[in-house]
């Protein structure tokens, strides 16, 4: 397809992607128009898949991981042109947005809690320099990036550094993301964004809560960290202790953080 179809982005349809199990959202109004009634009330984002999310949305996941163990290099070849789609579709997103997007996200799950779904290695050659002219188009025009991915992705966290992401999201904390950790190694090369684990929320109590909040809160000193869920919020999680995580931040995320006893002097 024409990544640069203006039917994308100046015509109605159905949104497939943003669908939750057996519902999509049907009938949705034209991406300029939701655009232009967002902006400027609220920051705005583009978004698109990488090329390993959008290959498994083609071929299905299992199908995915089989031919990438199978048929490396012929799959390799279809990452490639996924990539060159990938980088055009969001130079047309730019352009089209006219000035109007404060961002973009690239979502791109390579991860489950053990690690990588694939080799590293693989990855690196295929689809990470896809990942990296989806940023350098942004860069070009001083878009920042936020790259989403969910499961342990440190075997790769670096690469992410080297390709100038701005941000990575939502650092899975029962995959063994943890934000503290991953500031002390990467310092302010790069902003964190999520790790506020759901299981946590939905299990803890009050007091225990505080707790998790405020220290994670010690990887916002000299800023860039953005406090929010590592996951959708599940109904596990009550109204109030919602309310009471959303208020931990409002009442202690303020500089100068003054975090008391879960001040970590090591972290600036």
């Amino acid at each position: 397809d024409n990544p640069w179809d203006d039917r994308r982005f100046f015509a109605g349809g159905n949104n497939q992607i943003a669908g939750v199990e057996e519902d999509f959202n049907l009938d949705v109004p034209p991406w300029i128009e939701t655009v232009k009634s967002c902006w400027s009330d609220f920051p705005v984002y583009g978004s698109l898949c990488e090329a390993y999310e959008t290959l498994w949305r083609i071929v299905g996941a299992e199908n995915a991981l089989l031919w990438i163990a199978m048929y490396p290099d012929k799959i390799g070849a279809v990452i490639k042109k996924i990539n060159h789609f990938a980088v055009e579709f969001t130079k047309a997103q730019i352009q089209y947005a006219e000035g109007k997007l404060d961002g973009m996200i690239i979502w791109g799950d390579v991860a489950y809690n053990g690690g990588m779904l694939f080799s590293p290695d693989y990855w690196r050659e295929y689809i990470k320099p896809g990942v990296k002219g989806i940023i350098d188009a942004c860069h070009a025009d001083n878009i920042p990036v936020i790259y989403h991915g969910c499961g342990n992705v440190l075997t790769i966290f670096e690469d992410f550094l080297e390709i100038g992401a701005d941000a990575y999201n939502p650092l899975q904390a029962n995959a063994g993301m943890d934000v503290i950790e991953l500031r002390r190694k990467f310092g302010h090369r790069i902003c964190f964004s999520g790790n506020m684990g759901v299981g946590e929320w939905g299990s803890a109590d009050f007091e225990e809560l505080k707790g998790i909040v405020l220290t994670k809160l010690n990887a916002g000193k000299g800023g860039g960290y953005i406090f929010q869920s590592d996951n959708s919020v599940p109904d596990t999680v009550s109204v109030e202790k919602y309310e009471y995580v959303l208020n931990l931040v409002r009442q202690y995320g303020s500089y100068p953080l003054e975090l008391g006893v879960y001040d970590l002097p090591d972290i600036r």
